[in-house]
């Protein structure tokens, strides 16, 4: 589901609730993956920020971050962000209290062995989230992150249509959704044919993909709001 046609209130709150974009003038966006890792896609994702000197956030499911430990190193290793989605992906407006927390504080024991620091950011399963689950997020420790671009790769019918999607929307200070995983195992190929040029196009304007802890972190330089902003975006039913 795309937010751009909730009422001007709600996408007023979701910015004010989640970090969706970070004014600035250095020319860099932030690259976000989330539900993996996965073993035939993760990879290929990391070959290809490497290429480029790209860095991004994955924000993975536990579980999966379980069942495939070298390659959350690996990233980790590289200088990438590892972040927090959860377990088990669960719709948590639906959830308990007890069932949140187990969910938030399982993925950041995980992670934290595995990447060799705390997560500090994390991002709903769907992008829904109520403001009680925020409240609960933000006391275990987490900003909450959504973002300004979201192409909906999981269900784009070709790369072409992630590109388009993608493709107008780049500017500095942006926040790019992208998958590398599924919490259902489905298949992410059109992502993968998607990003080199993604990653083309944002070098032929300038722009280095960077994490969001590097996009906020002490080097980006503030210039006050982002014209034309586009309204926060989350990522929806996958």
């Amino acid at each position: 589901m795309s937010l751009h046609a909730l009422p001007p209130r709600i996408l007023g709150w979701l910015d004010r609730s989640f970090l969706c974009e970070v004014p600035t003038a250095a020319r860099r966006l932030a690259l976000t993956f989330d539900d993996g890792p996965d073993p035939s896609r993760t990879p290929r994702v990391l070959e290809l920020l490497a290429r480029g000197g790209h860095t991004a956030t994955f924000f993975c499911i536990g579980r999966n971050a379980e069942r495939h430990p070298t390659i959350v190193a690996e990233a980790a290793a590289a200088g990438h962000e590892i972040a927090n989605h959860t377990y088990s992906h669960p719709l948590l407006p639906l959830v308990s209290r007890r069932r949140l927390l187990e969910e938030v504080r399982r993925t950041e024991w995980i992670l934290t062995g595995l990447a060799g620091a705390r997560p500090t950011h994390f991002r709903p399963p769907m992008g829904w989230a109520t403001p009680a689950i925020l409240r609960r997020v933000a006391e275990e420790g987490y900003r909450a992150v959504l973002g300004t671009i979201y192409p909906a790769d999981p269900r784009a019918p070709d790369a072409e249509t992630i590109i388009e999607r993608t493709v107008a929307r780049l500017a500095p200070g942006r926040i790019l959704i992208l998958h590398d995983g599924s919490s259902r195992g489905r298949p992410r190929e059109r992502t993968l044919e998607a990003l080199p040029v993604i990653l083309t196009q944002m070098e032929a304007r300038g722009l280095r993909g960077v994490s969001v802890r590097e996009l906020i972190g002490p080097a980006a330089v503030t210039a006050g709001p982002v014209r034309d902003r586009p309204p926060a975006v989350a990522p929806g039913s996958r």
